[in-house]
């Protein structure tokens, strides 16, 4: 299975991601920040099939994680690691210091099955919970065992999104204690520093993760995509 991850900055890249998923030619495509309006327009390159739910609202216009595929979805299911199906969409909040109000964001993991060639591949996308500098809050890490809750390691599933948790910090350390990080060393940012609106940041945020049943290979970054650096890889079931 042929894999592309990007976070995508809602409608600001359309036109690189566009080009940059023809060129890929990928079999699934897990994307966050996807603005409901963009689907059909996304769609037409990552493929027909589309499972996606809204987080919040940005200007009265809804955005969230999406998980695309030429493939027909199956299994496709939403696990909210803070509100629930039920709360009302909200529009994003800014605080004094002009960061993202979490507590008007339904934040969640989807989920859902591809079948390729007969083998069934398990996979899932979030937009992990944003703190200032990437630190390891409270809320950041009990929403992580929230999440960490929905998956069993016995289970196959591959994971992948923009997780907000910079390597060697208290958070992604607990996820890479529970599930495989196929994120070479060598790469020590995620950021796109000439597109994103801060410059370059030295925080690897995006990883591919993987439970039992997985092998993950020629994992590459990407840049000239999105203010996220856009992730690659070949995946096979074992």
């Amino acid at each position: 299975m042929k894999l592309v991850c990007i976070n995508i900055e809602k409608s600001n890249h359309l036109e690189r991601v566009e080009k940059f998923v023809t060129a890929q030619q990928p079999d699934v495509v897990l994307l966050q920040e996807v603005m409901a309006h963009d689907l059909p327009r996304l769609q037409a390159v990552c493929g027909e099939h589309v499972y996606m739910q809204n987080m919040v609202m940005e200007h009265g216009k809804p955005l969230g994680p999406a998980i695309l595929s030429k493939y027909p979805l199956e299994n496709c299911s939403v696990h909210y690691y803070a509100g629930a199906a039920e709360d009302a969409l909200q529009e994003l909040g800014w605080d004094e210091n002009k960061h993202p109000v979490m507590s008007t964001i339904r934040r969640m993991m989807l989920r859902a099955e591809v079948t390729i060639d007969g083998t069934t591949y398990p996979v899932a996308t979030t937009h992990f919970t944003w703190t200032a500098e990437g630190a390891s809050t409270p809320l950041q890490l009990t929403d992580t065992d929230t999440l960490l809750s929905f998956i069993d390691p016995q289970q196959p599933l591959l994971l992948a999104g923009d997780f907000n948790a910079p390597r060697g910090k208290e958070t992604a350390d607990k996820l890479c204690k529970m599930l495989t990080n196929h994120i070479p060393d060598h790469y020590t940012t995620s950021i796109d520093g000439s597109l994103h609106r801060a410059g370059q940041l030295p925080f690897m945020v995006d990883y591919i993760f993987t439970t039992t049943g997985y092998k993950v290979e020629n994992v590459e970054f990407h840049t000239g995509v999105s203010d996220h650096r856009a992730l690659t890889a070949d995946v096979y079931r074992t």
